[in-house]
């Protein structure tokens, strides 16, 4: 595990509550992560594992509580410490361990030691300073541990995650300083909203489906997993997102690119601020089809059967286990099929996926059939809301 980057001297710089607050957004941010992150384990394991989750989550939301009134609900955070010491390893391996090594075990550790950050008393500033220290290396051993499970295979990068954590730092001890901040003063999340100016990659008017066809190819070329994203809503729609970059260089280098794959020089960079990032897939899953003399072949794309392995590993692509698998309707098995059940669409995902729309929808970013043309022959994207 990475050496202690936020030391208890940095931590000393900070009032009490605003110690605990800082403790309670680590906990925090470690609670959303998990959330995205489901293990292949049997139903049971599975109902465990989102369990303790939510415990980490439940001791984040009342620490950061305490903080806001600047006073500790004693009862409840104790029950919460509780809960967490006293829970029954029912975990199976990797997930089950006698000491952290896990993302799981690592976010209860932070958030036990956030616990015991707002239970201490003000005055008692060595043993405040080494909880909150300890919450806040133990959340970054969640995310470096996240990155590097093999049941994830699509992890956070580290070093995303190690900025995030020292930006909120820097903002609450600047609110601090300008503020006059003490032991008793109340801090609330509030504290940590700050505005990050970030760039974007768009043309004027509504892009077509070609148009995000070609965006989406530059970024998986340059090397970027679109399964997780920086991501902001495409103006103007209800269902599509924009890669957000933070370096302004980098988005103008995209830009000019794009425009010359395109033959389109209206591609600009847009700027813009935002108070916090928002992470997820760019783009649905694609599904290619191809007419034959024989009925319509239809094909996972090869980026989109990684996808799908990276954030499940044990679906059966195509109802096999090998890649290239297709599947193909016949055209009077397909009318027929059409005929009594309605469009065959959906049953072409669950074999060439393995997977249910909804499954789809919410962890992969929906998915699309098209032609050979590029046409769209049937789409299912989520809803995203504008800021």
């Amino acid at each position: 595990m990475p050496q202690e980057f936020l030391t208890q001297e940095d931590l000393q710089k900070v009032p009490h509550w605003a110690r605990v607050a800082f403790a309670a957004r680590c906990v925090l941010l470690v609670a959303r992560q998990l959330r995205k992150f489901t293990p292949p384990m049997p139903a049971n394991f599975l109902a465990e594992f989102h369990n303790e989750v939510a415990l980490v989550g439940s001791a984040g939301d009342a620490v950061a509580s305490a903080a806001h009134v600047g006073q500790a609900p004693e009862s409840q955070l104790k029950a919460l410490r509780d809960a967490i010491q006293n829970r029954e390893h029912s975990l199976p391996p990797p997930l089950q361990s006698e000491t952290p090594d896990n993302p799981l075990d690592f976010g209860l550790a932070a958030a036990t030691a956030a616990v015991e950050a707002a239970l201490v008393s003000p005055s008692d500033r060595i043993r405040s300073v080494m909880h909150a220290s300890s919450a806040v290396q133990n959340t970054f051993n969640a995310f470096v541990s996240y990155s590097q499970m093999p049941l994830d295979r699509g992890g956070v990068p580290d070093v995303f995650r190690r900025l995030t954590i020292l930006r909120d730092f820097e903002q609450v001890r600047e609110a601090a300083i300008q503020e006059g901040w003490t032991d008793t003063t109340p801090v609330g999340q509030s504290a940590f909203d700050r505005l990050m100016r970030v760039y974007t990659v768009r043309k004027p008017g509504p892009n077509t489906d070609r148009d995000l066809q070609a965006y989406v190819d530059l970024l998986e070329d340059i090397g970027i997993n679109i399964a997780d994203v920086p991501r902001t809503p495409e103006p103007g729609t209800e269902n599509r997102w924009q890669y957000v970059w933070e370096d302004r260089k980098h988005a103008e280098r995209f830009a000019r690119e794009l425009g010359s794959r395109l033959h389109d020089p209206s591609w600009q960079v847009h700027e813009f601020e935002i108070k916090e990032e928002e992470r997820g897939p760019l783009a649905p899953l694609t599904i290619r089809s191809m007419p034959t003399p024989e009925g319509i072949y239809f094909r996972l794309e090869p980026q989109s059967q990684e996808r799908v392995m990276k954030y499940f590993p044990n679906a059966k692509l195509g109802g096999e286990t090998k890649l290239a698998e297709q599947v193909m309707f016949p055209s009077q098995i397909r009318d027929d099929y059409e005929r009594q059940h309605g469009s065959v669409w959906n049953q072409v995902i669950i074999i060439l996926s393995g997977l249910s729309e909804e499954a789809i929808i919410e962890r992969l970013g929906g998915v699309r059939i098209v032609s050979q043309k590029g046409e769209v022959l049937y789409e299912r994207l989520p809803a995203v809301r504008q800021r």
